[in-house]
């Protein structure tokens, strides 16, 4: 990363990499950059140059929530710059690109938000969840998300008014501060002990038995551990949606009001279209690719692909378990991915391995309660999370970047292991390194933009 002095514009050389929290940083700080090096070298998974439709598709959201920003993108679309202006907030309605879900988009808006000149009423229509993994859903931020920004002071509400595979419609409601409040010791002190798990199974163009045994696997997994336990099915009926798709969210309490959450979907894409365009490679000689065909690579193989010899042996001798036997009786010609029973026991798994670590925040929103700590009043405001992640790492560093703020990070050991925790067979440095107490002195954020009554 380079400043040039004569315009002080900011400019990243690392392409696409974090790409959305650096226009984000730059519209609050007022401060422009320049990102470069988007994609400017093809490898074999990337056939395109340059900016992607869904990271236009972001910079038309940023420019509809403001005023007077200006985006340049080049004639290659490896550099994007801007120049910010003034985030204007109030009622906007945009059409998400449907590579990326939902929530894609509206991540980055959770911190724009309370610093609008109106309140902003932002109306978001497209996918609502991806099957990819790395992606939350509009569920996860509505129960983990939304209670970070409520200790802050901000009215904030989400509502799903429509849900589809591509055709699903959500309205996000904020408030606007001029200042934000400073964050109190919840997040810095005891962690608790969950007192209830609550879920929701969701789906459309899917039998409700589906989801019924979704629920019955999940509550077979966390039964174990805790009695109070209700996950609620909200099928679809009657849906616009072109192709079937269903996920659960779980989301845990304790009683200290640490939330904990975890989701996942599975979906199917347009098979028809992908076999009109698409030609699946499983060896690595291209002589068999025609003229004109395009070539996809499968990273992870269907088990479904080996030979039928092979399965009747199985078959005959037994070895078939009753796992394999539900799964391969879903995966109807490799459209669905993954069973009913096998979504619920990785997210409740995905859960459990959550609240093991005891951070008090979500790891997925750590840039969140980071990013609105930094732009608090000038007070000295705490959090204890778990293992940082990378994201977070470099989101720390852009913070410092563009507003100036560093954190004090060391570690923490939570005074709630008692003496058999101790003596388990792991280390005692090791559990210590588990949590980790970030410190920070807010840089005394004051939204100008909000209209004075």
């Amino acid at each position: 990363m380079e400043q040039t002095s004569s315009q002080k514009r900011l400019r990243f050389t690392q392409g696409s990499n974090y790409f959305r929290q650096r226009l984000v940083l730059s519209l609050l700080s007022a401060r422009p950059v320049r990102i470069e090096e988007i994609r400017s070298q093809l490898s074999a998974f990337e056939l395109n140059v340059g900016v992607a439709p869904y990271e236009v598709s972001f910079i038309h959201l940023l420019d509809s929530l403001s005023n007077g920003s200006k985006f340049k993108i080049n004639e290659t679309g490896t550099e994007v710059g801007l120049v910010p202006g003034v985030l204007s907030g109030g009622t906007i309605t945009h059409s998400c690109e449907t590579s990326r879900p939902l929530s894609y988009y509206l991540e980055p808006v959770l911190l724009l938000a309370p610093f609008c000149k109106k309140p902003l009423h932002l109306t978001l229509k497209g996918r609502l969840q991806n099957d990819r993994a790395g992606y939350n859903s509009i569920y996860k931020i509505k129960h983990a998300a939304l209670p970070i920004m409520d200790k802050f002071g901000l009215e904030v509400d989400l509502q799903i008014k429509s849900r589809g595979y591509d055709d699903s419609e959500i309205i996000f409601k904020s408030t606007v501060k001029k200042q934000l409040l400073t964050l109190r010791t919840q997040y810095s002190q005891e962690v608790g002990k969950v007192k209830k798990i609550r879920g929701l199974a969701y789906g459309f163009r899917v039998p409700p038995q589906m989801l019924s045994r979704i629920i019955t696997t999940a509550k077979g997994e966390l039964l174990p551990f805790i009695n109070d336990i209700f996950i609620t099915n909200d099928p679809i009926k009657n849906s616009k949606s072109k192709m079937p798709g269903y996920g659960l969210v779980l989301y845990a309490e304790t009683t200290k009001g640490i939330l904990y959450a975890a989701d996942d979907f599975v979906g199917r894409e347009d098979s028809e279209r992908k076999e009109e365009q698409t030609i699946i490679v499983q060896s690595k000689n291209l002589d068999d690719i025609q003229p004109g065909q395009k070539r996809s690579f499968e990273l992870f193989p269907d088990e479904n692909n080996e030979s039928k010899e092979s399965k009747k042996m199985r078959h005959e001798n037994g070895d078939e378990s009753k796992a394999e036997k539900t799964r391969n009786s879903v995966k109807k010609s490799g459209n669905i991915v993954t069973s009913p029973e096998e979504l619920a026991v990785r997210v409740a798994r995905m859960l459990l391995k959550e609240i093991s670590t005891q951070t008090r925040i979500d790891s997925v929103f750590q840039y969140l309660i980071l990013g609105l700590m930094a732009l608090g009043p000038k007070d000295v405001s705490s959090v204890i999370l778990g293992p940082i992640t990378p994201f977070t790492v470099q989101f720390l560093r852009d913070l410092k970047t563009f507003f100036g703020v560093t954190f004090k990070v060391e570690n923490y050991k939570d005074k709630t292991l008692n003496e058999e925790e101790e003596e388990d067979d792991f280390d005692e440095d090791s559990k210590k390194s588990l949590l980790h107490k970030l410190t920070c002195l807010g840089s005394g954020y004051i939204n100008l933009n909000k209209t004075t009554v």
